[in-house]
Protein backbone atom coordinates (compact mmCIF):
# COMPACT_ATOMS: atom_id res chain seq x y z
CA UNK A 1 0.00 0.00 0.00
CA UNK A 2 2.74 2.41 0.93
CA UNK A 3 4.38 1.81 -2.96
CA UNK A 4 0.98 2.39 -4.19
CA UNK A 5 1.11 5.87 -2.65
CA UNK A 6 4.42 6.89 -2.79
CA UNK A 7 3.85 5.86 -6.56
CA UNK A 8 0.59 8.55 -6.94
CA UNK A 9 2.88 11.44 -4.90
CA UNK A 10 5.25 10.87 -7.62
CA UNK A 11 2.92 10.86 -10.59
CA UNK A 12 1.33 13.98 -9.09
CA UNK A 13 5.05 15.92 -8.84
CA UNK A 14 5.61 15.01 -12.64
CA UNK A 15 2.49 16.16 -13.46
CA UNK A 16 3.01 19.06 -11.42
CA UNK A 17 6.37 19.46 -12.80
CA UNK A 18 5.68 19.45 -16.60
CA UNK A 19 2.26 21.66 -16.24
CA UNK A 20 4.47 24.88 -14.39
CA UNK A 21 7.08 24.16 -16.88
CA UNK A 22 4.70 24.56 -19.13
CA UNK A 23 3.31 27.85 -17.47
CA UNK A 24 6.55 29.17 -17.61
CA UNK A 25 7.49 28.50 -21.33
CA UNK A 26 3.83 30.10 -22.56
CA UNK A 27 4.65 33.52 -20.28
CA UNK A 28 8.50 33.64 -22.26
CA UNK A 29 6.42 32.65 -25.44
CA UNK A 30 3.78 35.51 -25.07
CA UNK A 31 6.77 37.79 -23.82
CA UNK A 32 9.06 36.95 -26.57
CA UNK A 33 6.33 36.95 -29.21
CA UNK A 34 5.14 40.33 -27.77
CA UNK A 35 8.75 41.92 -28.66
CA UNK A 36 8.88 40.33 -32.13
CA UNK A 37 5.45 41.72 -33.03
CA UNK A 38 7.04 44.90 -32.33
CA UNK A 39 5.09 46.22 -29.58
CA UNK A 40 6.97 48.38 -27.34
CA UNK A 41 4.62 47.34 -24.00
CA UNK A 42 6.09 43.92 -23.93
CA UNK A 43 6.04 42.82 -20.30
CA UNK A 44 9.02 41.23 -18.24
CA UNK A 45 10.07 37.94 -17.62
CA UNK A 46 8.91 37.14 -13.77
CA UNK A 47 10.39 33.92 -12.31
CA UNK A 48 11.04 33.93 -8.62
CA UNK A 49 12.58 31.63 -6.17
CA UNK A 50 9.63 28.81 -5.67
CA UNK A 51 10.22 28.56 -10.03
CA UNK A 52 14.38 27.94 -9.27
CA UNK A 53 12.80 25.43 -6.74
CA UNK A 54 10.27 23.85 -8.76
CA UNK A 55 12.41 23.28 -11.82
CA UNK A 56 15.56 22.35 -10.40
CA UNK A 57 14.73 20.68 -7.65
CA UNK A 58 11.94 18.93 -8.42
CA UNK A 59 13.35 15.88 -10.77
CA UNK A 60 16.18 15.37 -7.82
CA UNK A 61 13.63 15.09 -5.44
CA UNK A 62 11.36 12.89 -7.99
CA UNK A 63 14.68 11.01 -8.84
CA UNK A 64 15.44 9.99 -5.15
CA UNK A 65 11.93 8.53 -4.82
CA UNK A 66 12.20 6.19 -7.41
CA UNK A 67 15.55 5.22 -6.59
CA UNK A 68 14.46 1.95 -4.91
CA UNK A 69 11.62 1.01 -7.15
CA UNK A 70 10.55 -2.14 -7.89
CA UNK A 71 9.54 -1.21 -11.19
CA UNK A 72 12.58 -3.25 -13.69
CA UNK A 73 12.14 0.02 -16.24
CA UNK A 74 13.38 2.03 -13.18
CA UNK A 75 15.79 0.25 -11.92
CA UNK A 76 17.44 -0.21 -15.44
CA UNK A 77 17.44 3.44 -15.90
CA UNK A 78 19.08 4.84 -12.78
CA UNK A 79 21.75 6.65 -15.18
CA UNK A 80 19.40 8.62 -17.64
CA UNK A 81 17.44 9.41 -14.85
CA UNK A 82 20.48 11.04 -12.77
CA UNK A 83 21.63 12.53 -15.91
CA UNK A 84 18.42 14.29 -16.49
CA UNK A 85 17.57 15.35 -13.06
CA UNK A 86 21.35 17.21 -13.23
CA UNK A 87 20.41 18.44 -16.63
CA UNK A 88 17.45 19.81 -15.17
CA UNK A 89 19.67 22.28 -12.64
CA UNK A 90 21.40 23.31 -15.57
CA UNK A 91 18.61 23.86 -17.67
CA UNK A 92 17.13 26.36 -15.03
CA UNK A 93 20.47 27.94 -14.59
CA UNK A 94 20.52 28.83 -17.67
CA UNK A 95 16.34 29.77 -17.83
CA UNK A 96 17.39 32.23 -15.01
CA UNK A 97 20.56 33.86 -17.18
CA UNK A 98 18.46 34.18 -20.26
CA UNK A 99 15.37 35.64 -18.02
CA UNK A 100 18.09 37.93 -16.62
CA UNK A 101 19.43 38.91 -19.93
CA UNK A 102 16.11 40.05 -21.47
CA UNK A 103 14.62 41.69 -18.79
CA UNK A 104 17.72 43.99 -18.76
CA UNK A 105 18.30 45.10 -22.34
CA UNK A 106 15.59 44.71 -23.82
CA UNK A 107 13.70 47.89 -22.68
CA UNK A 108 16.58 50.13 -23.07
CA UNK A 109 17.54 48.60 -26.93
CA UNK A 110 14.44 48.82 -28.07
CA UNK A 111 13.45 52.16 -26.84
CA UNK A 112 16.77 54.09 -27.33
CA UNK A 113 16.47 56.65 -30.41
CA UNK A 114 20.29 57.34 -30.62
CA UNK A 115 22.22 56.88 -34.13
CA UNK A 116 22.05 53.19 -33.72
CA UNK A 117 23.29 50.92 -36.12
CA UNK A 118 20.66 48.70 -36.28
CA UNK A 119 16.90 48.92 -37.42
CA UNK A 120 14.02 47.65 -34.94
CA UNK A 121 13.81 44.34 -36.65
CA UNK A 122 17.57 44.24 -36.03
CA UNK A 123 17.50 45.13 -32.14
CA UNK A 124 14.72 42.43 -31.86
CA UNK A 125 16.91 39.96 -33.30
CA UNK A 126 19.90 41.07 -31.43
CA UNK A 127 17.73 41.05 -28.18
CA UNK A 128 16.39 37.38 -29.44
CA UNK A 129 20.18 36.48 -29.95
CA UNK A 130 21.62 37.73 -26.64
CA UNK A 131 18.60 36.46 -24.84
CA UNK A 132 18.44 32.72 -26.55
CA UNK A 133 21.54 32.05 -27.78
CA UNK A 134 24.07 32.58 -24.72
CA UNK A 135 22.18 30.76 -22.62
CA UNK A 136 22.08 28.11 -25.36
CA UNK A 137 25.51 27.53 -25.89
CA UNK A 138 26.17 27.87 -22.07
CA UNK A 139 23.36 24.93 -21.27
CA UNK A 140 25.63 22.81 -23.75
CA UNK A 141 28.49 23.37 -22.60
CA UNK A 142 27.18 22.56 -18.90
CA UNK A 143 25.48 19.49 -20.59
CA UNK A 144 28.19 17.88 -22.13
CA UNK A 145 30.11 18.49 -18.85
CA UNK A 146 27.56 16.73 -16.36
CA UNK A 147 27.72 13.88 -19.11
CA UNK A 148 31.13 13.66 -18.78
CA UNK A 149 31.41 13.52 -15.45
CA UNK A 150 28.74 11.08 -15.37
CA UNK A 151 30.63 8.84 -17.58
CA UNK A 152 33.93 8.86 -15.32
CA UNK A 153 31.73 7.87 -12.34
CA UNK A 154 30.09 5.14 -14.17
CA UNK A 155 33.58 4.06 -15.54
CA UNK A 156 34.94 4.00 -12.13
Amino acid sequence: MLKFIKGLFVTLLVSFYFSYCATIIYQMFVVHSALINGSKSFGQINLGFISLIIISLFPIMIWKLVANSQVPILKETWGFRLLLSEIAVVFTGCLFISKSIFNSIAKPIINSDSNFALNIKGRVALIEILSIGIPFIIFLYLSKKVYERLLTKTEE
